[in-house]
């Protein structure tokens, strides 16, 4: 879901960046319901309230083998392109990085409780979401909050973007027939022809993370638009 929905943000396709992983469809086996004992928890919700507690939400993703670290590590290692619109720099409203938020959706609201609050329910509309911060180059400014997770998409802009990867894709095309370290080189030139290092970026406090770290600013054929480190990185690595 997440790989599929990126490839759908990269290329304008997709206006929003909050995501929701049907549990059911993730783990078919998946229990259907759970106590606070089956958890290892003092209580499943709040008190007063259906909302689950910080401790039972932890304890159940362990139990459903979901881990967001683990699928947001693999997903920006895998595919660098289709998450050049996401902030991995983003910085919360504590000042604290964090790369994402995410949640349970479904759970204990709703009529997915038992009568006496004891149990948490879980059927084939429960989901785990997820809301992954758009760096503001690609946010739709309407809705741009400094400092929140902002998970809504300029999908002119995204896909205007999305003409370099089919500018790196006719470079990939052109060395198909050379040997594996001629092509090496011959990406090394390409890139190091296409832009320079962005000293000036480095040097701003105020640069957004975003472009001059990822591939875009690489092969937009645009002379004004440079990298840094990791803008020259991540396209020869991959």
């Amino acid at each position: 879901v997440v790989v599929e929905s990126a490839a759908q943000i990269a290329d304008g396709d997709l206006n929003s960046s909050f995501l929701e992983i049907n549990i059911t469809q993730m783990n078919p086996s998946v229990q259907r319901e759970y106590t606070a004992e089956d958890l290892e928890v003092e209580a499943l919700f709040e008190k007063g309230t259906t909302k689950l507690t910080d401790e039972a939400g932890d304890k159940l993703r362990e139990k459903l083998g979901f881990n967001a670290t683990s699928v947001m590590d693999a997903v920006m290692f895998d595919c660098p392109y289709e998450m050049y619109w996401y902030c991995k720099g983003y910085i919360n409203t504590e000042g604290k990085r964090a790369g994402f938020a995410h949640g349970l959706n479904g759970l204990g609201a709703g009529g997915l409780v038992d009568d006496e609050y004891t149990k948490l329910l879980i059927d084939e509309e429960s989901t785990i979401t997820l809301y992954l911060p758009v760096v503001k180059s690609y946010a739709d400014q309407r809705y741009y909050e400094e400092g929140k997770c902002n998970t809504k998409l300029d999908t002119e802009k995204t896909k205007a973007a999305s003409k370099a990867a089919k500018n790196a894709k006719k470079i990939v095309d052109d060395a198909k027939d050379f040997t594996d370290i001629a092509k090496l080189t011959y990406y090394r030139d390409q890139i190091c022809d296409l832009v320079s290092y962005d000293y000036e970026a480095m040097k701003r406090a105020s640069t957004d993370y975003g472009d001059p770290w990822q591939i875009i600013y690489v092969f937009d054929k645009d002379p004004t638009t440079n990298v840094v480190c990791e803008g020259y990185g991540v396209p020869v690595s991959q």
